[in-house]
């Protein structure tokens, strides 16, 4: 935004100007005024001097200040200011050449400020080319430069960059106290545009972790904010990209499609080309998403002519390969293969010459369709094997199980189809539960991840044959039938069913939401769970066996099923003729995992009334007499109470114990849950996973909607069962929905007196569900099958 005349008129009368305008000015002067000229008029120095004096005054920041009282240099203004235009136009790598040489001259000049602001295009520099490691670097050697300094603008960019770059790593804890501390300090040092962006930045972090109506109401208070003052445009397009890109994650096409329109409008009169041609890449995959190839095509068409015009050449081939690509998916619906063909060679071309993981499978899994369109399986198969190599690769790479989750959605597509090829085509069942077991376990052992893998099936018949008391269940879904392997020691038996995925899904979530509500009528409850039990139990009934338990290993949707409330043709819930786990798959294994003794103390926490994003959540009725009622079951157990439920301490005593009890709140969220603590403190997936459980025999999360997490329950790193599993321990009792604090108190000592007495918990979770459906007040399963059992199949004790 160009500075104003009232302000600079302003500035020369050392009239008082706000804090909008001086943030605002600072950032003019400095790049058109300070870096691009050779001297100064006494007049401008006196306004330079005033403008410092506001900084001071309006947001205690000496840092301009410090500047233009130190030796000047200018040759570092004329390299800072062309590092300026580098990353506004989009070349990172000429951004950081140019601000590292004047960093190095103001170092030698003597000017502390200088070298700082020089950092600060550096890290955006990297973070901008995802170099997360280089810029969290970058980051700690600015704030060790300015420690002793009042540059408070610069102290919140850094926060800013340091959330931005933590959670590139996969650090989303520390990536979401870094939002928060942005949000503040802008607050504190009263820069209104700075404000924006740290909204922007809260808004992002809900919506990558799952809370899209938090981002959503986020990114509205900011688009309030922003219409009421005076700010660059770019502040409105982050708010109404970042709209955008959420409603794309929540699957609103239409609404992605409208609030991208709206992002571009806010570049029209801008020349930030990079910023624009991302605009209407996103706009185009989201009109044909919402149905509309015409509009999307156009918008291809749009982006491609201004990639021509943008900086970075990496950037360009990448969204250039992505854009052929994506007009290649299009046609192939549309039946245009011909059309196709020519795009996915275009697309070759720019494949070649981009070193990026998603372009690449993305490229072979498009060719794989292609092929499936044209009916030639050899070659989709030839493609699909192309796409798992590219797969293996990213698992190998990416260095956070975060980043490996998110790697998951994008070759699930792929992985599919070659199990149904493996299936349909090749006729081998073994080796296609092998390799789909090796697929669910890639992120622990992704050199596994080879299609026809002999170490994978001599690997799945060794695994299989030592289950001679259980029964494991896996199922696939494919996009028109779902496949179903029952294997044990008495050999692998495969069964298909012909329901296409959509249909399978809606009543999945239909009997999710009938189950979860204590006021929907039982015999709607019993009639969905008896059409899902014969669409997936009634195949596989005569190869199961009742003195056998059901390791049930669920495909994405699937795992929402309460499953001991599926309903059989005698009218007997699932519960009452077996005994149920969930399990993340035969390959999985934490590591450093250990013998363990099925008792031994425990450790209950019970945090009474909490507050959590300045929500107040009162004391559970009945949590302190379940929380009593546990720990005076196991000798030596230590109890934490209320205030004593600090998140340091809980993360140092639970590696301590055997059993470990939490009797509070939970939150729910799309991407998981997360247990609450007093202080406005939380316990995390991330947090968990970080701990080494060796000891860990069972963990009961007595709180609501524990088990919640995206796709799969068992196997989601944003989930806390996953989280418990991969950090060691055997087996977590979680529960699905928010549940009866007084249903739960009845459940839990139910659970642990049977516990208690069989070391079962599979049986001790059975005992008290057959217990809870025979008394008319709990026979709803909303009160007994809420609350699941999660363990992985390394040391199964039944």
């Amino acid at each position: 935004m160009l500075l104003s005349e009232t302000t600079w008129s302003e500035l020369s009368r050392g009239a008082p100007i706000t804090p909008q305008q001086s943030e605002a000015a600072i950032d003019t002067i400095f790049r058109e005024q300070v870096l691009s000229s050779s001297s100064t008029s006494p007049q401008e120095k006196r306004i330079l001097n005033v403008l410092a004096d506001a900084l001071q005054q309006n947001h205690h920041d000496s840092w301009f200040r410090d500047f233009l009282n130190a030796p000047s240099s200018s040759k570092a203004n004329q390299f800072l200011g062309s590092a300026i235009r580098a990353n506004h136009d989009g070349d990172v790598d000429g951004a950081v050449e140019q601000a590292q040489a004047a960093k190095n001259l103001y170092i030698r000049a003597g000017n502390t400020a200088g070298a700082a602001r020089s950092q600060l295009e550096v890290i955006y520099a990297h973070r901008r080319h995802s170099h997360a490691a280089a810029c969290v670097k970058e980051i700690s050697n600015l704030k060790q430069r300015i420690e002793k300094h009042g540059y408070t603008n610069f102290r919140i960019l850094a926060d800013f960059e340091s959330c931005n770059c933590q959670t590139m790593l996969g650090n989303f804890d520390l990536g979401w106290k870094f939002a928060q501390r942005t949000n503040s300090e802008a607050d504190q040092g009263d820069y209104p545009s700075l404000k924006l962006r740290a909204l922007t930045l809260l808004s992002a972090m809900d919506s990558a972790e799952g809370r899209f109506q938090a981002a959503f109401n986020g990114d509205a208070a900011g688009l309030e904010r922003f219409w009421q003052g005076f700010y660059p445009a770019e502040r409105g397009f982050q708010f109404y990209s970042d709209a955008a890109l959420t409603a794309e994650q929540a699957g609103f096409w239409h609404l992605a499609a409208v609030l991208q329109g709206e992002a571009l409008s806010m570049l029209a009169k801008t020349n930030r080309f990079d910023f624009q041609a991302m605009a209407h890449y996103h706009l185009a995959i989201s009109l044909h998403r919402a149905g509309d190839p015409i509009q999307a095509q156009k918008q291809f068409g749009e982006a491609y002519t201004l990639f021509d015009r943008m900086q970075d050449a990496s950037l360009r081939d990448f969204l250039r390969a992505s854009s052929e690509i994506d007009l290649a998916e299009i046609e192939i619906e549309q039946e245009a293969l011909i059309s196709a063909q020519t795009n996915l060679e275009r697309a070759s071309t720019a494949v070649k010459d981009v070193n990026n993981f998603l372009v690449r499978l993305s490229y072979f899994n498009t060719l794989a369709n292609f092929e499936h369109h044209r009916n030639r399986p050899a070659e989709e198969w030839t493609y699909l094997e192309k796409t798992l190599e590219v797969a293996r690769k990213g698992f190998v790479n990416l260095d956070s199980i975060e980043n490996r989750w998110e790697w998951y959605r994008e070759v699930d597509r792929s992985y599919h189809r070659l199990i149904e090829l493996e299936l349909d085509v090749k006729h081998d069942p073994v080796q296609a539960l092998a390799d789909w077991e090796a697929y669910r376990a890639a992120e622990i052992a992704p050199f596994n991840l080879v299609p026809g893998n002999s170490r994978s099936r001599v690997r799945l018949v060794s695994r299989v044959a030592e289950l001679n008391s259980v029964t494991l269940i896996s199922f696939i879904v494919f996009p028109e039938k779902t496949v179903i392997w029952v294997a044990d020691d008495r050999g692998t038996r495969t069964f298909a069913v012909p329901v296409d995925s959509e249909t399978l899904k809606s009543e999945v979530e239909g009997f999710f939401r009938l189950c979860s509500d204590r006021n929907s009528p039982l015999e709607k409850v019993n009639r969905t769970g008896s059409r899902l039990y014969q669409r997936l139990f009634d195949p596989i009934e005569a190869a199961l066996a009742p003195d056998r338990t059901l390791a049930i290993e669920a495909d994405g949707v699937l795992s929402r099923i309460p499953w001991p409330a599926l309903v059989a043709p005698n009218g007997d819930y699932l519960s009452q003729k077996y005994m149920t786990v969930n399990t993340p798959g035969l390959f999985f294994a934490a590591p450093e995992r250990s013998l363990k003794s099925s008792a031994g103390p425990a450790l209950v926490a019970y945090p009474g009334a909490v507050e959590y994003e300045r929500k107040p959540y009162p004391p559970l009725p009945h949590a302190k007499e379940e929380a009593d009622y546990v720990a005076g079951l196991f000798p030596g157990s230590t109890l934490l109470q209320e205030g004593r439920v600090a998140s340091d301490e809980l993360m140092r005593l639970i590696p301590q114990f055997s059993v470990f009890h939490f009797a509070g709140h939970a939150v729910s969220r799309e991407h998981g849950g997360e247990l609450l603590l007093p202080g406005n403190e939380v316990v995390s997936a991330s947090a968990i996973r970080r701990l080494k459980l060796s000891s860990m025999n069972l963990v009961v999360l007595s709180a609501c909607s524990t088990a919640d997490a995206d796709l799969d329950l068992t196997r989601s790193p944003n989930g806390l069962v996953q989280a418990f599993l991969a950090a060691g321990t055997d087996q977590v009792v979680a529960s699905r929905w928010d549940t009866d604090s007084g249903a739960s108190l009845s459940f839990m000592k139910e659970f642990y007196r049977s516990l208690h007495d069989t070391r079962n918990a599979v049986r001790a979770m059975k005992v008290s569900r057959d217990l809870m459906i025979q008394q008319e007040t709990t026979a709803h399963p909303f009160y007994w099958s809420a609350f699941d059992l999660f363990e992985t199949l390394n040391e199964v004790t039944h």
